[in-house]
């Protein structure tokens, strides 16, 4: 499925004789084939870096930080070897690398395009986070892969923060892969605009044996265009997508999320912002998805899907009434179940006691009103209204005078 999956089965048993070292943020890297020093720049054009700022655009390098300021680069980099503790390792080309954590600061428009067949526009040993000076500052990403970020002995992350990222890939837009046991590969985006397209994979965050992978949004917007899956989690132990804010939407022709797991549990939670999914199997693939206090759209090519589509969402679906179909069908084992909640539990923090009837208190008087899913909890009597009567109900629950039920 990824050109990683072929590789780890041979590294493992040589990885894990190597000690664990937590990243860190590199020394130098690597930009448009050059190698640039703590402090120094690199002009657009340039081979030659320089502590002197130059006129025009730039890359400069500081302390784990990565400037790229109306920065353009074009062809096939410099070549990093995938693991330097194996003498036979794979070399990849790559217009950005770093062996150590980075973030990468925008300024203005920025551009990579890796030109040769299997090259990556980012490729980063450890953690990647992209930030920018304003909302019209980002960077544009072509090649095989765009963004890749990986692991030999540690958790890896790809984040987005602020600004404007776009992927026109061939294999992946953003890749997250840790190739060690026991470790997370997880991608997040907390703010900005992601426009992830891709002749393959969208996004892709994979975890070795007894590892996960996770996709994370907390804000932002985030619009996904793929021709196989929108939005990949993958891993042995435990593989998730959550939305927890912000505006996703995804479409791709055979599965818009897909979320797998071979031991425990693979999972979509939807619990904040909107969503729009359109696959062409599948909307959804998980064990189970969860969508409570938030709006989705979801869809399927119920007329050009293969015999083995399975409806809009595979598994088992938990949502409130939150939920329209846009187009398609469901799967005959197909559930469909309320979001589970404990009446009374109002914070939903595993316990009634006075934290939950000061909120539904708080609420009856308008100084905080509850959310979606604190409703339901909320409503302690069951009769379809939140007032002073369940708030005395979970008073008295607490002080033992009474029993919710």
């Amino acid at each position: 499925m990824k050109r990683i999956t072929t590789l780890m089965l041979a590294l493992l048993l040589v990885l894990m004789s190597f000690p664990i070292v937590a990243n860190a943020a590199a020394s130098s890297i690597y930009v448009g084939g050059v190698a640039l020093k703590n402090g120094e720049y690199l002009a657009v054009d340039s081979t030659t870096p320089t502590t002197a700022k130059p006129s025009g655009g730039y890359a400069y390098y500081k302390d784990g930080v990565l400037t790229l300021s109306s920065y353009s680069y074009t062809g096939a980099g410099s070549q990093y070897m995938f693991n330097p503790n194996l003498a036979n390792s794979s070399l990849y080309d790559t217009c950005v690398f770093s062996d150590g954590d980075l973030v990468i600061y925008c300024e203005g428009e920025n551009y990579l395009t890796n030109t040769t067949e299997y090259g990556e526009c980012i490729s980063v040993r450890g953690n990647l986070t992209f930030t920018a000076k304003d909302e019209e500052s980002g960077i544009g990403l072509t090649g095989a892969i765009c963004a890749y970020v990986y692991s030999l002995d540690d958790d890896c992350e790809l984040k987005v923060e602020s600004g404007l990222v776009v992927t026109d890939a061939i294999y992946s837009g953003f890749d997250a892969d840790t190739l060690c046991e026991g470790k997370k590969a997880s991608i997040t985006v907390d703010g900005g605009n992601v426009l992830l397209m891709s002749d393959d994979y969208g996004a892709v965050a994979y975890g070795l044996e007894e590892g996960s992978a996770g996709f994370y949004m907390n804000g932002g917007s985030v619009y996904v265009n793929a021709a196989t899956c929108g939005i990949l989690a993958e891993s042995s132990v435990m593989s998730e997508v959550v939305v927890a804010g912000g505006e996703l939407s995804v479409v791709a022709n055979d599965f818009g999320i897909y979320v797998i797991s071979e031991e425990q549990y693979s999972e979509f939670y939807l619990a904040g912002g909107t969503a729009t999914i359109v696959g062409g199997e599948n909307a959804v693939f998980a064990e189970k998805s969860y969508i409570d206090g938030s709006r989705i759209e979801a869809a399927y090519d119920a007329e050009n899907a293969t015999s083995e589509a399975q409806g809009i969402f595979s598994g088992e679906l938990y949502t409130s009434d939150l939920l329209e179909v846009i187009e398609g069908g469901f799967d005959t084992d197909y559930v469909l179940a309320e979001v589970p909640f404990t009446r009374g539990d109002v914070n939903d923090d595993g316990k009634i006691d006075q934290y939950d009837y000061i909120l539904v208190k708080r609420h009856y008087f308008g100084t905080r009103i509850l959310t979606d899913s604190e409703m339901r909890p909320a409503d302690a009597n069951d009769d379809g209204e939140v007032n002073q009567y369940d708030y005395i109900l979970i008073k008295r629950h607490y002080f033992g005078t009474f029993t919710i039920v």
